[in-house]
């Protein structure tokens, strides 16, 4: 069997569509069609959601098993913080699931729960046995090398540097998500890790079989990749629906043209950091 497809989201809103849809839907339901020629059994697509960088908050959680629902999907949640789950379901409902879905909140948070419950492992072998793995913001970072996260924010930091967490390295490069927001943009001009593959919200790529696809739930979204080289700075827009092997963004090599103006420190709009969850 060939191994498993990630889509990776850059970010969006639950507050802007009807029915409460976020504004990625057109990427979740892209997702859902990957999953169902890829499941194994004849049944609804099966959907675990994983809260984990939102600390297993329950208002994301309602939220997202009735959006998942609303989809045709059987959904099941991943609760790390309850010891008796972790010991009695985590590796079935991992088993079990067809698509793995991530939520935003605090990277660092994440990768260590994950790393030490071994969700990262089991992750990893869901991958190879077919699985669809997707999440937006820390839920994007997660399959990539690594990336910049505002998790000293969160932790209550006051000043707050960015800080950079490690992934599952499932796509070997760099990651950004919200790239409408200054701060991240910032540092992945000073990025000291190689070349950077940044998502607006409400972009997204489609890596499965070594390919990746371009793809965006908005005008005007991007997908873009980055590269900080000879202390000169390259950005790159990837157009929509283009498919690449994944050697060809890893190896890139920019022209004159990529060269990226000087960043402005204030924008006049900057893209929400995740999901706004409606109470």
């Amino acid at each position: 069997m060939p191994k498993g497809a990630i889509v990776a989201i850059g970010g969006g809103s639950f507050t802007n569509r009807r029915r409460d849809w976020p504004s990625t839907v057109e990427i979740e339901r892209l997702t859902l069609s990957l999953a169902q020629t890829r499941k194994p059994h004849p049944g609804k697509t099966r959907v675990l959601y994983v809260p984990t960088a939102s600390q297993d908050d329950p208002r994301r959680i309602w939220q997202m098993q009735s959006y998942f629902r609303n989809l045709d999907c059987v959904v099941r949640t991943m609760t790390l913080t309850d010891p008796m789950y972790r010991e009695k379901s985590l590796a079935n409902d991992v088993a079990w699931a067809d698509i793995v879905y991530v939520s935003g909140g605090n990277t660092r948070y994440l990768m260590k729960m994950w790393r030490r419950n071994g969700v990262d492992m089991l992750l990893k072998q869901a991958y190879e046995r077919g699985a669809v793995l997707s999440g937006y913001s820390a839920g994007s970072i997660c399959w990539f090398r690594g990336g910049w996260s505002d998790a000293e924010q969160d932790e209550g930091y006051n000043p707050w540097h960015p800080v950079w967490v490690k992934g599952l390295d499932l796509i070997p490069i760099g990651h950004s998500p919200h790239f409408g927001t200054t701060w991240r943009k910032k540092w992945t001009r000073e990025e000291p890790e190689g070349i950077t593959l940044a998502l607006d919200n409400e972009a997204a790529i489609v890596y499965q079989d070594g390919v990746v696809e371009a793809v965006t739930a908005r005008d005007g979204a991007n997908i873009y990749l980055c590269k900080l080289e000879a202390g000169k700075y390259y950005e790159k827009v990837l157009p929509v629906g283009r498919q690449a092997p994944l050697s060809e963004l890893t190896e890139w090599k920019p022209d004159v043209e990529d060269l990226a103006p000087p960043l402005k420190e204030n924008t006049s709009e900057e893209e929400s950091e995740g999901y706004t969850i409606t109470s």
